[in-house]
Parts: C-alpha cells; sequence; structure tokens
C-alpha cells in the first residue's frame, strides 16, 4: 500500500495567510516595452537601452548576461506565422520544433525530449508552464499573435533568473498594454486557406487619466490541413508503415491521417485579455484555451470512428504596484493566481463508449497556484546596483473547470498509478479490478519557495561584472541552488565581449516530486546544465550588427527509469555549439543572417534505460538495445542557415521574406540504430521487412537537407481617419524537401516501436490574407 503523510495544514494555511496579506501592497515585475520613439535608433544606440532580459538588476541591452533574441511587434506582424513556434523558428538561431502525438516540442541548443519541461514560458513574466506535465502547451500553438507587444527568447539556461525549469530557453511573451498603444477600437481577421483556419480579433483602449485600460479578445477555429501527406511507422503494433491512409497498415488500424493542426473535437481557440494601470498600480488578466489532435491513427468509438485529442483552458490574474521607500531605494511586490484545466481524451475502452464519455480520458485535472514575489533593489553607489528577492508558491490540483471530484484522474508512479480523489469515481469503479489505481487520502497539493538576489557591480568605465544566484526549495524535494558570474567588456567604442558561466537547476515536474514523495525516502532527483558561454558583438557604421557566440553545456540528465517508471539520474552528457548572427538595419531595410552548429561530445550513461525490441530474434525472444539514446540529440539538426528581410517598397506598401535550411539531422543516428539491431538479430523476414522501411525513408527524403520559405505583401493607409492594412502570404512558398518530423514513443512494456520515432508530414504550400482596421 502506497505511503501518505497527513497533510500539514497549519503550515498551509500560515503561508497562504502571509502572501494574502503582503499582497496588499502586491505589484508587478517592469514591463520593459520599448517606446515607439525608440524605433528609429540605430543598432548600437538600441543596444544601450535598459532592459530586465536575464537579470534582474536591469542592464544596457548589450551587457545583458543571456543569448537573447527579440521579436518585436512590428516582425509578428509582418511575418507569416501560424503560431508562436513559427516565429521562434524563423527568428532564433538553431531553434526549430517536432511533432510528438502529444504536441509540438521545441529544440534549443541540443536540448529537446517527449516533453518540454526543460523550457519556461512566461506572460508578462508569470510562468505558465503546466507543472504536472507537458510544460508550456497553453500558449505554444495560439494562432492569435496580435495581442503581443515583443517575445523574448533566451537560448540557453535562465534558471538563475527566471526560476528552475529554465535549463534548455525561456521565452517571455509580454503582451499589449494599456501604456504601449493609442486610444481606439481595432479589428482584424486572418484566414489561412491551406491550414484552413479562421481568426477574428477585437482591441479596445481606453485612456481618461489617471486610468488607462486596455482589452482584446479573439476567436480562432482551424480544421487543419485536410488528408495531409503524413508517413508513419507503427511497427511496434504491427500495424505497418507509409503515407497513412484508410487501407495503411495491418490488425484493422489503418485511417485517414489526422488534419494537421486541426482543433480536436472541433473546440476553437479563445483568448481574453484585460490591462489596467492607474499611477503605480497595475493589473491584468489572461484567459486562453486550446485543443489539439493528436496526431496518431484514427481510434474506433462507441459513437463511430475519431481521433484522440487534448482539449485545455488557463485563467490568470495578476496585480501588482511599487514604491520608493527612499531615494535610491525601490519595493515592487506581485500577487497572481492562475489555473489550468487540463483533459486528455485517450480512448482508454475504445469501442465500450463514446468519444467524450469520461472514461475514454487518460487524465482529467485542473491545476492551481496562488504566487507571491517581493523584489527590493538598490542603488546607493553609481558603480554597484543589487537586487533581492523572495518568492512563495502554494500549487493544488482537483477536478477540470465544472467538473465534480469524482471525475479528478491523473496517473502518477508505479505503484500509485492512476489516481482519483474518490472511490465513487467512474475510474475506480471501471479500473480497480484490472489495474492499479489509487485513491488520494488528502489534498494533492505543495508548496515552492525561493530566494534569489544579483549584484551589478561597474568596475571600470567598460567593464561590468553580474554576479546572481537563486535558492528553490519544493516540499518534496531538495533545495536547488543556481549561481550564475557574468563579465561584459567593452573591448573597444563598437566591440563588445560577455563571458558566462553558470549552473542551472530543473526541479522535477509535480508528477514525479509527488510520486517520489509518496513511493520513496529518498527526495526526487535534480537534473543539472552546467554551462560556459562566450560571445563577441561588434557594430559597423551604425548598419551592421554582427554577434559572435560559442557554448559549452553539461547536462546531468533526468528521466524515466525501469518500469515503475520513477525519474532518475540516467547520465550526463556533454555538448558544444556556435552560433553566428548578421543584421543589417537602414530605415528601408532590416536584414537578418544566422547560422548555428551544435555537437554532441560525449554522452555517460549511469543507468539502464530499458529499451528491448518484442519478439524481433530468432527464438521470437526480446532483443536489448545496449543504450539505445547514446545520440541525445537525435531529433535536431547539427546545422541551421536562417535569413529573414522586412524591406519597405514605398509608403504604403511592404514586403517580408524569410527561409530556413536544416541538415545534418540527429535522425539518421536513430534510424541507423535499428537498421544494425535487425542485421544481427531479427529473422529473414523481419530483416526483408526493416529493409524495406528503410530503404522507403531514404527514398521519401528523411534526414536529407531541408529548405523552406515564407512570403508576405503588406499595404497599409489610412482614409476617413481610419487606419487600414491589408497583408497577403504564402508559406512554404519554395520548399525542397521540407518536411515536419515526428517523435512517436508508442509503445507497452517492452514493447519498443521499431524503427523508432520515424515519422514526418509533408508542409504544403499555404496562402492566406490579413486585414486589419483602427478606429
Amino acid at each position: 500500500m502506497p505511503r501518505f503523510r497527513p497533510m500539514r495544514a497549519a503550515r498551509l494555511h500560515c503561508i497562504l495567510l502571509v502572501a494574502l496579506l503582503l499582497g496588499c501592497i502586491t505589484s508587478t515585475l517592469r514591463a520593459n516595452e520599448l517606446p515607439d520613439s525608440l524605433l528609429s535608433l540605430s543598432l548600437e544606440d538600441l543596444m544601450e537601452v535598459e532592459v530586465y532580459t536575464g537579470s534582474i538588476t536591469g542592464t544596457q541591452r548589450i551587457d545583458a548576461p543571456v543569448a537573447h533574441t527579440v521579436i518585436t511587434r512590428e516582425m509578428i506582424r509582418t511575418t507569416p506565422a501560424r503560431n508562436l513556434l513559427d516565429l521562434i523558428e524563423i527568428y532564433v538561431p538553431g531553434a526549430t520544433y517536432v511533432d510528438h502525438y502529444m504536441g509540438p516540442r521545441i529544440g534549443f541548443r541540443g536540448i529537446l525530449g517527449d516533453q518540454n519541461y526543460s523550457f519556461l514560458l512566461l506572460v508578462n513574466g508569470r510562468n505558465m508552464n503546466l507543472r504536472m506535465l507537458q510544460g508550456p502547451q497553453y500558449e505554444l500553438e495560439n494562432r492569435e499573435l496580435n495581442d503581443i507587444e515583443e517575445i523574448e527568447i533566451i537560448r540557453g539556461p535562465g534558471s538563475v533568473t527566471y526560476g528552475p525549469g529554465a535549463i534548455g530557453g525561456v521565452i517571455n511573451i509580454k503582451t499589449r498594454t494599456a501604456a504601449s498603444i493609442q486610444p481606439g477600437v481595432r479589428v482584424r481577421t486572418q484566414q489561412n486557406l491551406g491550414y484552413r483556419y479562421t481568426n477574428v480579433f477585437v482591441e479596445y483602449q481606453s485612456e481618461k487619466a489617471p486610468l488607462q485600460v486596455h482589452a482584446n479578445a479573439s476567436y480562432s477555429r482551424s480544421r487543419g490541413i485536410e488528408d495531409p501527406d503524413f508517413y508513419y511507422v507503427c511497427w511496434g503494433e504491427n500495424c505497418g508503415y507509409g503515407y497513412m491512409d484508410v487501407d495503411w497498415g495491418e490488425n484493422d488500424r489503418g485511417s485517414a491521417a489526422p488534419n494537421t493542426l486541426e482543433d480536436f473535437d472541433a473546440q476553437p481557440q479563445l483568448k481574453l485579455n484585460l490591462d489596467f494601470q492607474h499611477e503605480k498600480l497595475f493589473g491584468w488578466l489572461r484567459y486562453t484555451s486550446f485543443s489539439h489532435t493528436k496526431q496518431i491513427q484514427e481510434t474506433v468509438f462507441a459513437d463511430g470512428p475519431g481521433f484522440t485529442g487534448i482539449q485545455g483552458q488557463s485563467l490568470a490574474l495578476t496585480a501588482g504596484h511599487s514604491a520608493n521607500p527612499g531615494q535610491h531605494l525601490e519595493l515592487r511586490n506581485t500577487l497572481s493566481f492562475d489555473s489550468k484545466s487540463y483533459r486528455d481524451v485517450a480512448g482508454v475502452f475504445r469501442l465500450d463508449y463514446p468519444h467524450d464519455h469520461i472514461l475514454q480520458r487518460s487524465a482529467s485535472f485542473s491545476e492551481n497556484s496562488l504566487f507571491f514575489q517581493s523584489l527590493f533593489s538598490s542603488q546607493r553607489h553609481r558603480r554597484i546596483k543589487y537586487s533581492l528577492g523572495v518568492e512563495a508558491e502554494y500549487q493544488w490540483y482537483g477536478p477540470e473547470w465544472g467538473e465534480d471530484d469524482n471525475t479528478f484522474l491523473y496517473r502518477f508512479q508505479s505503484p500509485l498509478g492512476y489516481t482519483v480523489l474518490e472511490e465513487s469515481s467512474q475510474f475506480y469503479q471501471r479500473l480497480h479490478d484490472s489495474t492499479t489505481i489509487t485513491v488520494a487520502e488528502e489534498r494533492i497539493d505543495g508548496y515552492q519557495t525561493a530566494a534569489f538576489g544579483e549584484v551589478n557591480v561597474r568596475l571600470s568605465k567598460k567593464l561590468v561584472a553580474l554576479i546572481s544566484a537563486r535558492a528553490d526549495k519544493h516540499e518534496f524535494s531538495d533545495p536547488a541552488f543556481s549561481p550564475r558570474i557574468a563579465l561584459m567588456a567593452q573591448l573597444s567604442e563598437h566591440d563588445h565581449l560577455r563571458l558566462v558561466a553558470q549552473n542551472s537547476v530543473r526541479l522535477p515536474l509535480f508528477a514525479n516530486l509527488y510520486s517520489q514523495d509518496r513511493i520513496s525516502d529518498q527526495p526526487a532527483e535534480t537534473e543539472r546544465i552546467a554551462g560556459l558561454e562566450a560571445s563577441y558583438t561588434r557594430f559597423i557604421r551604425d548598419r551592421i550588427q554582427v554577434n559572435a557566440t560559442s557554448y559549452y553545456n553539461k547536462v546531468a540528465q533526468v528521466s524515466w527509469l525501469g518500469t515503475t517508471q520513477a525519474a532518475g539520474r540516467v547520465g550526463t552528457f556533454e555538448n558544444a555549439g556556435v552560433e553566428l548572427e548578421g543584421i543589417y538595419s537602414v530605415p528601408q531595410l532590416y536584414f537578418g543572417l544566422n547560422y548555428s552548429y551544435i555537437h554532441q561530445l560525449s554522452w555517460s550513461p549511469t543507468a539502464n534505460t530499458e529499451a528491448y525490441l518484442s519478439g524481433m530474434g530468432a527464438d521470437s525472444l526480446d532483443v536489448f538495445l545496449p543504450d539505445f539514446a547514446e545520440s541525445r540529440m537525435n531529433n535536431l539538426p547539427g546545422h541551421a542557415l536562417k535569413f529573414f528581410s522586412n524591406y519597405n517598397l514605398s509608403k504604403h506598401f511592404s514586403l517580408h521574406l524569410n527561409g530556413r535550411c536544416f541538415w545534418d539531422y540527429g535522425q539518421s543516428e536513430m534510424l541507423d540504430k535499428f537498421m544494425d539491431a535487425h542485421r544481427s538479430s531479427g529473422t529473414a523476414e523481419q530483416q526483408a521487412w526493416m529493409q524495406a522501411i528503410y530503404d522507403e525513408l531514404r527514398d521519401e527524403g528523411y534526414t536529407r537537407p531541408s529548405f523552406t520559405s515564407n512570403l508576405q505583401l503588406s499595404y497599409a493607409n489610412t482614409h476617413a481617419h481610419v487606419d487600414y492594412s491589408l497583408a497577403l502570404y504564402a508559406m512554404n512558398v519554395f520548399s525542397v524537401n521540407h518536411v515536419r518530423y515526428i517523435i512517436q514513443y508508442w509503445e507497452s512494456g517492452n514493447l519498443r516501436q521499431y524503427p523508432r520515432q520515424c515519422g514526418f508530414i509533408k508542409e504544403p504550400l499555404s496562402l492566406g490574407l490579413c486585414l486589419s482596421l483602427k478606429f
């Protein structure tokens, strides 16, 4: 029987009470918006603007202690992009993403896994990740981008500033606020023909001093790419391989391919933002919804065939106020509440119930959080600034929004297995005789605290040192410590050098922490990345900016272990890479070109991650694959070359063009490993089948170099006091071997899909238009 400890009610209630009392003096993080007047500055002048990217004391942009990319409102407006993922892939050096059947997975600098938990996604500085699982799923696939003022993307570790979890990168969305736009009403609509989606956006701004109010709302519905070219391998369940259709595969598992980027169960995407500012008082509300159709074969339910999928809703409320208790002092506090509702329809009992029955779900819960932060900053000396802060967060889990307690379901680690809140749950009634299912004897909750600080010292006119540290403690973990030291030097009037050494920590997901606390006396292990980074920047005639960055990372990686599904250290891998960027900017043209290279240096496993090919040997025995994941970057290209250009053709017309080329895909190593395993251990029939798959994948261009490009022509004018604009765009207008790779991970026990992770969707030419009116 799993071990449960009594709830520490008094301690938790005290934390809540303190947070609520401190909330009376709440404040917000700095908005960091660039005024419109800054858009006319030269590249070098822009680098002197003070920002808080990767820092809590603030630095000039050129001295930010992180490698980062800023995507402005103008870049978003002129770029054809289906969602945030496209913007990241277009503008961020080396960044890309693959599809997992549970949703897209981001890759920066060799960090990419079957969940996005190595990345943090923030909105106005607030962590929006789903902490139970999946990471930043709620914002990544949202098609409406018009509510965004700016996006900051940090490549590499950022836990010391943004909290445990940011070992792969940080995505910080800054929404449009009451202070960033002019009063009026704006309406925008977008129609994409290839992906068959429609977006409608409405924005309102009111300014009656001293109160400013801004609100926007959007509605989006997508039917996705109809009958896409989806190459799928599912030999692990003896289904088949090839382009998916109704005649594909064996065991009656053939089906039409799921529509790519289709809303699941016809659930549209909704978004609502409300922002107000009254002198130093600030507050915002954000609601989003999303749904994702899984990219796997069709399932037959009691009410007919259909696809499985995920759907969720998110609500965040933040309020704040800042104060200056002394001439050189600033005190800022924030109080936030957020809640996420999540449902995974997996077709658990397929033919037994209709698709919308509660027993077809594999997860059904809400995740809730009350968060408080207090930050104290001082600059008593012109050369020294420092900031100290504390955080407290209480997390609790319950049923989906509007559902009863007996609908809660989540699968924790064995032997907890599926967990429900009440024995009256239909899940419990159906599953308790056939599988491991546990009734939680207490509330599923926990709390987390943190302390952090930073000292910014100007050692000389041309040398700045930044020393930062953060300590995090979850109720179910050991303390996690993330230190960083950075030196920023101005070598000459136009040359700058940045050196950074840091250690970032990722606490396990709440599901791992909670499970480990109840099944073991040892806390769950943390994942750590130790990194070194050197960056050089040169400005040429105020028009050209050149950046060169090199980095080294050593990752002590945590993953699933064994049949108990416990999380633990699986090994350490090292990688290194370079990133080269060039930007040319004049009033008529903004052009960027970047190249990145990443290489794995070593992999030292410390645990056996089980990997078998079931029934493959001559005697139908399982064939063990030693260290099947030797390549820790098997889903990423080793080389990436990208360019983008925004060109003002005239006063009213502008042209955007972008392109990206990837090559040296790590997927080829995984494919070759399975091929070798079959050659050495498979039967003659299995060898022939594997060879056929191998040859067909290669013929279809699997892992070959790929290129694609997007084009947009925009027209803007004013008539009768109405600003209007029209944009026509084409995505994948010129492409060579451009596909979206799929991570499948479809397995049961020791049964491994083979070849594993081999699949892709061809992305077609897609046309669209956007119309915007401002009154």
